[in-house]
Formats: C-alpha cells, sequence, structure tokens
C-alpha cells in the first residue's frame, strides 16, 4: 500500500506539472494571438485613415518632384512681390502716385471694388496684347509677325530659377522669424502671468464693446483713406533712410551680393513690364 500511495502520489505531481505546463503554453499562445490582433487591428486603422482622407504618405521622391514644381511655378508670387516693394520704395514715382490715387478713388466710392478684379483682368489683358504686338526698332515690320507671350516655367538651373530658390529661402527665413515673433506672446496669452492674462481679457472686452457703440460715428473712408496714404508716405521715407543707412556703412561681400541680386531683381522686374 505505501508502495501504491508513493507511486500515485508521483503520477500526480507529474499530471500537474504537465497541467501547468498546458496553462503556460495556452496563455503563452493567447498573448502571441492577441498581439497579432492588435498589430493588424492598428494596421488596418491606419490604412483605412490613410485612404479616407486626401494626404499623400510620405515619400522623398515625391516630395523632391513637388519642391521642385513649386520652385518653376512661384514666380508671379515674388513678381508681385517684387511689384509692391518697388511701389513702397517709390522706385517708380508716377506708378506710386498712381496706387495712391487709385486707393482714394477706392476709398471714395467703395462700390468700385466690386469691378475691381474686372480691372485688373483688363489691364492684364492690355498688357500681354502690347508685348503680343510690340514691334523691336530693328524690324519695323515686326507688328505683323506678333511675339508669342510665353509663360512657360523656367528650366532647372537657369536664372530665374535660381532667383525664385533665392526668393523662397528668404521667405522660409521670414515666416520663421514672424512665427518666432508671434510666439513671443505666446506667455501672456496662455495664462502663465494670470494677471497680465487677466488684464488682457478685460482691455479686449472693454474696448470691443466701446467700438461697437462707437462704429456709427467713425468716418471709415476718411479713415482707411488716411492709413493707406499714410502707409506710402512712411514706406517712403522708412525706405529712404534705410538706403541712406546703409550707403554710410561699410558693405561688406555679403552685402554686395545681396544688393547685386536685389538690383537684378529689379532690373527683371522692369523689363518684364510693357514699354
Amino acid at each position: 500500500m505505501a508502495d501504491l500511495k508513493i507511486k500515485t502520489s508521483g503520477g500526480g505531481t507529474s499530471d500537474e506539472k504537465s497541467v501547468s505546463d498546458g496553462v503556460a503554453a495556452s496563455f503563452a499562445s493567447l498573448k502571441t494571438g492577441l498581439d497579432g490582433l492588435i498589430l493588424q487591428t492598428v494596421l488596418t486603422a491606419g490604412s483605412a485613415g490613410s485612404g479616407s482622407s486626401s494626404k499623400e504618405p510620405l515619400s522623398l521622391q515625391t516630395t523632391s518632384n513637388n519642391f521642385r514644381k513649386f520652385v518653376q511655378k512661384s514666380g508671379p508670387i515674388f513678381a508681385a512681390q517684387d511689384s509692391a516693394e518697388a511701389v513702397l520704395r517709390w522706385d517708380d514715382t508716377p506708378r506710386t502716385v498712381f496706387f495712391g490715387v487709385a486707393w482714394a478713388f477706392l476709398c471714395t466710392y467703395p462700390v468700385l471694388v466690386f469691378i475691381l478684379p474686372n480691372i485688373i483682368l483688363a489691364a492684364i489683358l492690355l498688357s500681354t496684347h502690347h508685348r503680343h504686338v510690340q514691334a523691336t526698332p530693328d524690324d519695323p515690320t515686326g507688328a505683323d509677325d506678333p511675339k508669342p507671350v510665353s509663360f512657360a516655367p523656367p528650366d532647372e538651373g537657369s536664372v530665374d530659377y535660381l532667383a525664385n530658390l533665392t526668393n523662397i529661402q528668404t521667405m522660409m527665413g521670414r515666416i520663421s522669424d514672424g512665427s518666432d515673433f508671434i510666439r513671443s506672446f505666446a506667455p501672456y496669452l496662455s495664462w502663465r502671468d494670470h494677471r497680465t492674462s487677466l488684464v488682457l481679457l478685460q482691455l479686449s472686452i472693454l474696448t470691443g464693446c466701446l467700438s461697437l457703440a462707437l462704429f456709427p460715428l467713425i468716418p471709415f473712408k476718411l479713415v482707411f483713406l488716411l492709413l493707406g496714404e499714410s502707409v506710402l508716405l512712411a514706406a517712403g521715407w522708412t525706405y529712404l533712410f534705410i538706403d541712406g543707412t546703409r550707403s554710410a556703412l561699410p558693405v561688406t561681400p555679403t552685402g554686395q551680393a545681396n544688393a547685386r541680386r536685389r538690383r537684378m531683381t529689379r532690373r527683371a522686374v522692369k523689363i518684364e513690364q510693357p514699354l
């Protein structure tokens, strides 16, 4: 009987060990299955989200192609920017005076804003037509053989392409500097300084209520007229002061390169303008 009990107890121990091993294996297989199910769910949700949105997946080749096309097609943006800066700098006095008079007309007769797109379209068509039928001095019959106006993007590596690339570089720097300047006011808007944020909130509510009460008494036409004309005058004096200060300072090689680039840009803008 003792031998039988010993054998029985020994057999029970082996059975318990086998059962525990089976349970451990079951838990391991269950954990592996759950991990696989979670991974498959995440991948499925990611693919469904990417399919439902219009965003393309990140690709170095796509980024390079899009940036190359952006450099080629961004010329009109910087041409308009250079033209606006030329107006503010008073590079062409008659043009600046024309814009000042046009702004005065818009402020006096605001209804002209609705036909402003028509005026811009007519001005563009007249400008391109003038260049289309312009005759060269050496060829008086050039009007019979009009020159086609080309709006093709610049070739990669050309002067215009490199100019656009330089303007994009400058634009990225200005956006970064502007973002840093705006972020410098974040502490006043995030209630880090509770007293300052509370004062700003009270001032915003008070000035808003006062503005609503005073709106009927404000001559907006005169206000916008004075603001626009003062911007033109102040910008002209500011650029004149900056140019005078730069001419008084010693010129570095970097400054010479920047001045040369600005002269080339202005010359290119003037060449593109109709005579």
